[in-house]
């Protein structure tokens, strides 16, 4: 996202090519705007568009605000020489997304893996599929183990199909679209998110928040959110046996996965609650605000985001 201020009067834009809307917004609210954009969705559009945005922003009092470490390390790779940058990531409704009141025992939910994705070839189901396949050959027969995959997308019959073909159908549960996700997420005792790429995934987020260990690919957004061995594990995108390993490792031991889960949910809490992040939005509209829209020296140099330690 980039925040272009030039006065209170405020334009928002919140797409991939929100950065191209600059000069526009700039003649249409003479020169009050504020524009939003995708800054990581720019490597797909080739060097050309980089160049270009880079151009605009120079152009505009812009504060970028980018989702995670690897985003801030891309701002600074493609030499967007900005003012200021400030790190601040999603928050997510904590209250909404809580733990269950146990009215089961975390034993009957223990073997069940939830994962919500969009069924997207960049959401890696695929390598997921394979992990759970290599899963269901190392857990003891006859394992009730289950996988429920919630979400929809273009890549679902293809999906479906191979779980046929792997022989692990009857452990797969593919839900579709649910309007409510914390009662998926309840369903589970872990969660997995296998994506190959991500910016900050609110997915990720939701599950942590209720109390879920995660098993998350080592990608944008959920390096940060995830630390290795204390609220969760990481393995590489497309290694499905590194992920069949960090599934086992939570299914093998539920009270390692009752540990991950509880500091997961105190993580969010304390960093990617929505009031946080809400807070921190408002902190730095006030400081921008308060400076005539001019972004300052101060304002580059603060951060007002800090990433857990």
């Amino acid at each position: 996202m980039i925040i272009a201020v030039r006065s209170t009067s405020v334009v928002t834009s919140l797409h991939n090519k929100g950065s191209f809307d600059a000069p526009a917004l700039r003649l249409q609210t003479n020169g009050q705007s504020e524009v939003g954009g995708d800054l990581a969705a720019l490597e797909a559009l080739g060097e050309p568009a980089v160049r270009f945005t880079r151009f605009l922003l120079q152009h505009i009092h812009a504060v970028v605000i980018v989702l995670s470490s690897r985003m801030m390390n891309y701002v600074a790779r493609h030499d967007f020489n900005l003012p200021g940058t400030q790190l601040i990531p999603n928050g997510v409704d904590v209250s909404r997304f809580s733990p269950l009141h146990e009215t089961t025992s975390f034993q009957e939910r223990a073997q069940i893996v939830v994962c919500v994705s969009k069924l997207r070839y960049e959401k890696g189901i695929d390598v997921l599929l394979q992990a759970w396949s290599l899963v269901q050959k190392q857990l003891h027969q006859p394992s009730h183990a289950k996988l429920i995959v919630v979400g929809d997308g273009p890549m679902r019959a293809q999906l479906e199909d191979m779980a046929q073909a792997l022989g692990i159908a009857d452990s797969v549960e593919f839900a579709g679209l649910q309007s409510e996700i914390p009662a998926q997420l309840y369903r589970g005792g872990l969660a997995v998110l296998p994506s190959r790429w991500e910016g900050m995934p609110n997915a990720l987020l939701e599950a942590m928040a209720c109390g879920l260990p995660c098993v998350a690919t080592r990608v944008s957004g959920s390096e940060d959110i995830i630390q290795h061995g204390v609220n969760g594990l990481l393995v590489e995108s497309e290694d499905c046996q590194g992920m069949a390993h960090g599934l086992l490792t939570l299914l093998y031991d539920p009270a390692l996965a009752l540990k991950y889960g509880h500091v997961a949910r105190e993580t969010v809490e304390k960093y990617y609650s929505l009031e946080h992040i809400t807070d921190i939005y408002v902190k730095l509209y006030q400081r921008i605000a308060g400076r005539g829209g001019s972004v300052t020296g101060e304002i580059a140099s603060s951060e007002i985001y800090h990433l857990p330690t």
